[in-house]
């Protein structure tokens, strides 16, 4: 059972490491998508999320 709870916390740390550089990255090409001419909604449309998430990004 310690090995169980040892692996749950090992995974949930490597989630969150994951997690933060998913934000990142997701910021970093919403900025060179920007930066190239994209609009909002064209920014939006090409990763999938909504425009208020694009503009909560850059």
């Amino acid at each position: 059972m310690l090995d169980d709870v040892r692996r749950a916390k090992k995974a949930s740390k490597a989630a969150a490491a994951a997690q933060l550089e998913a934000g990142q990255r997701m910021r970093e090409v919403v900025r060179k998508l920007r930066a190239q001419g994209l609009s909002v909604a064209d920014t939006a449309c090409v990763l999938g999320v909504s425009k208020g998430r694009v503009s909560q990004l850059v």
